[in-house]
């Protein structure tokens, strides 16, 4: 089933055309992954769906329901979506378990049912004997096991990931994903992962969309494509 469609969607930023006319859409409780050089558009495309910018033209499509137009912009707390931003955005002055309890705090949730989903995420990401940590105290792999957790308490059933893995050591990159998928299965997701890295999107993706200059250039089953001689030069020069 279909959760997200974009229809012909442009963006420009100081007069540079960073979207120009994209269109695609992601199936439910898949994995879909944006993979693409640096300044192809594919982090501007998590912004426009999340609802953090608006697009010149085109349309957003969420559950059916269309989440812009000249006039309205539906906020990205009422879209049903989280994301994983590429910087992870912690602050240092706050310890793991009041980065949980701040976003559930601001989305409003009441305060007698903050420590049961604390107590459950922070159990799933392998957190729970860091919640009083700070973020200066913690490894790579455990601020980037933060940052997930940080999206993943809202319970959204979207997560939007910008590249997670960038500041990640090479030997964690696995733990990373794994982690990722079995939270998906876990918790029922659907997962847009933006990338430049082609090992990482066919480890992680079940379908696949390669994008430049602001145009969806090439998508498929991640399988398929792999094993399609086709795609095999396209493969090396991404790599």
């Amino acid at each position: 089933m279909e959760i997200i469609k974009v229809l012909n969607l442009i963006k420009t930023y100081e007069n540079r055309l960073i979207l120009n006319k994209l269109s695609l859409s992601l199936e439910e409780n898949k994995t879909s992954v944006i993979v693409g050089p640096s300044g192809s558009g594919k982090t501007t495309l998590l912004r426009l769906i999340a609802g953090f910018e608006k697009p010149d033209s085109g349309e957003i499509y969420i559950n059916q329901k269309k989440v812009n137009s000249p006039k309205i912009l539906v906020p990205p707390r009422k879209r049903g979506i989280s994301m994983v931003f590429q910087s992870l955005a912690l602050w240092p002055h706050m310890t793991v378990k009041e980065h949980l309890a701040f976003v559930l705090k601001a989305k409003k949730i009441l305060k007698k049912n903050i420590p049961e989903k604390i107590n459950k995420i922070s159990g799933l990401v392998g957190l729970k004997d860091h919640l009083k940590k700070y973020p200066s105290q913690l490894s790579g792999g455990e601020k980037q096991r933060v940052a997930v957790a940080r999206a993943l308490v809202l319970e959204d059933p979207i997560l939007l990931l910008d590249e997670p893995l960038s500041h990640i050591h090479p030997k964690l990159k696995k733990d990373i994903l794994n982690l990722i998928k079995e939270l998906k299965s876990e918790l029922n997701l659907t997962l847009l992962y933006v990338t430049h890295h082609l090992n990482e999107a066919l480890f992680i993706g079940d379908k696949l969309f390669f994008i430049d200059e602001g145009k969806l250039t090439i998508e498929g089953d991640s399988r398929d494509m792999v094993n399609d001689p086709r795609y095999k030069n396209f493969f090396i020069d991404v790599i």
